[in-house]
């Protein structure tokens, strides 16, 4: 019931599963591996529908979508047998939950970069303060 629910919040809020539902499961007692495969499999349906929105709607351009897809598909790959090599190496199936926790880390603070450069450019440009920390309609762009 817990993992529906946070499931249901990642979707509308568009965190993406691995971000919340990642460490949830952990908490509630699953392996790593089952947990990050789970969360890889959501993660690359929601960004696979996503993507495929993106190209029906003509916003990204279909060749360079098919040259981000092989590139990002070659990394998953690499990836998951680099670091499989690395947990059979050392028998520590911790390890994906450190990578797991480091990713979740190193977002968060590509956001806060993110917030606080815009912050900074709108502030510089002249933008008024409370216009700045308004709240905005969700879908303007």
């Amino acid at each position: 019931a817990r993992t529906l629910l946070a499931g249901i919040i990642a979707g509308l809020m568009g965190v993406g599963g691995g971000i919340v539902l990642g460490p949830m499961m952990l908490q509630l007692g699953m392996l790593p591996q089952v947990s990050s495969a789970t969360t890889g499999t959501m993660v690359l349906l929601t960004s696979s529908c996503a993507a495929t929105g993106f190209i029906l709607s003509g916003v990204a351009p279909l060749h360079h979508s098919i040259v981000f897809g092989i590139v990002t598909m070659l990394g998953g790959c690499l990836g998951k047998h680099a670091f499989s090599h690395l947990v059979k190496k050392h028998g520590c199936a911790s390890l994906i939950v450190l990578l797991l926790g480091g990713m979740i880390g190193l977002s968060m603070l590509a956001v806060a970069t993110t917030g606080t450069l815009d912050l900074r450019r709108k502030l510089l440009a002249g933008t008024p303060v409370e216009e700045v920390f308004a709240f905005h309609s969700l879908c303007a762009a």
